[in-house]
C-alpha cells in the first residue's frame, strides 16, 4: 500500500471519528430534573432548598437541603418538594433515576425522650416503581448525659424507575416525604429534621467502549500524520 495513501486514509478516519465523537456527546440532550418552585409542608416549621446538579450520565439532578421541626405532637410529618418544566429531552418509559439522602432527626424532651421511627419516601406525579436502601448509622442519646435529646441518623440509596414516559415540558413533581414518631416520659417531645438529597446518577461515560475505541482512531490517525511529514510535491529545498 502506497504509504501516502495510508497517511491520507489515516488523516481520514481521525477526521471521520472526530466527528462521530463529536455526534456521540451531542446527540442527545441532557434531561434537565426541575429545581424551581421549591415548597415544604408543614409551610410554618420547615425550610430548604433546591438547587441543579451537575449533569452527570444524561441527566442533570436536583439537590435538596432541608429542615423543620415540630412540637406538640408525638408525629412528625414534613414534605419537600419542587415542581417544574422537565427540559432538555424526554424522560423515556423506563427511565431510572438514582437518589440518595442522608438525615439528622431528632427528639428533646426534658423528661427524657426517644425516636421510635424516622423514615423517608421520595415521590413524583408520574407513577414510578422505588426501589431503596438505608441504613442506621446512628441512633442513641445525643446529650451530655442522660436521654433528654435523641438523634438517630440514617443514609440511604434508591432509584426511581418511571413506568410511563415523560415528554420535554411536561411538568414534572418531585418529592421527599419524611415521617417520624418519638415519645417522651413526659407530654410530648420537640421532633426536628435537617439533610440532604440527590436525585442525580452516577457519572459514567456514554457509550464508553465506542468512544474509546474512537478516540484511539483519532490518535492513530493524528501521530501518523506527525511520523509521516508533508507529501512530496509538498516538499521544498532552499539553496
Amino acid at each position: 500500500m502506497n504509504f501516502w495513501r495510508f497517511v491520507k486514509d489515516s488523516v481520514g478516519t481521525a477526521a471521520l471519528a472526530s466527528a462521530f465523537l463529536a455526534g456521540v456527546s451531542s446527540a442527545r440532550a441532557d434531561t434537565i430534573l426541575p429545581a424551581t418552585n421549591f415548597t415544604c409542608t408543614p409551610v410554618t416549621s420547615c425550610s430548604g432548598s433546591a438547587t441543579q446538579l451537575p449533569s452527570a450520565d444524561g441527566i442533570q439532578g436536583v439537590e435538596f437541603n432541608f429542615a423543620g421541626s415540630s412540637s406538640g405532637s408525638n408525629s412528625a410529618e414534613f414534605v419537600f418538594s419542587t415542581t417544574g418544566l422537565l427540559s432538555g429531552s424526554d424522560l423515556p418509559s423506563g427511565a431510572v433515576i438514582p437518589y440518595s439522602f442522608s438525615f439528622l432527626a431528632d427528639s428533646t424532651s426534658p423528661s427524657g425522650t426517644m425516636i421510635d421511627n424516622a423514615a423517608f419516601h421520595p415521590d413524583s406525579n408520574f407513577f414510578f416503581i422505588n426501589d431503596e436502601q438505608s441504613t442506621i448509622v446512628s441512633n442513641g442519646s445525643c446529650s451530655p448525659s442522660g436521654n433528654v435529646h435523641w438523634c438517630r441518623t440514617v443514609h440511604g440509596t434508591g432509584t426511581m424507575t418511571f413506568t410511563s414516559g415523560v415528554p420535554n415540558g411536561a411538568t414534572l413533581e418531585l418529592s421527599a416525604d419524611f415521617l417520624m414518631d418519638a415519645h417522651s416520659g413526659l407530654g410530648t417531645p420537640t421532633i426536628g429534621l435537617r439533610g440532604q438529597i440527590d436525585f442525580n446518577p452516577i457519572p459514567e461515560p456514554r457509550n464508553p467502549s465506542i468512544v474509546l475505541l474512537l478516540a484511539a482512531a483519532v490518535v492513530a490517525g493524528l501521530r501518523a500524520v506527525r511520523i509521516a511529514g508533508p507529501a512530496p510535491h509538498q516538499l521544498k529545498f532552499f539553496r
